[in-house]
């Protein structure tokens, strides 16, 4: 069960600021987490995890 639907932090990376929003949504399975630049916020770092439907089968 997740807990909240968005959360926003703002972390500090080389002594530059970034905005990290952590995006979940109950209805379904997944979360996304974005990184933006603090000063333009034209570009993001993007990580989505798919929840349940994400298998990791070792090879």
């Amino acid at each position: 069960m997740k807990l909240f639907t968005k959360e926003v932090k703002k972390i500090v990376i080389d002594d530059c600021l970034f905005h990290c929003i952590i995006d979940q949504t109950p209805e379904n399975e997944t979360i996304s987490f974005k990184i933006y630049p603090s000063k333009t916020k034209t570009s993001f770092f993007s990580i989505v995890f798919l929840g349940s439907k994400l298998v990791h089968k070792p090879t």
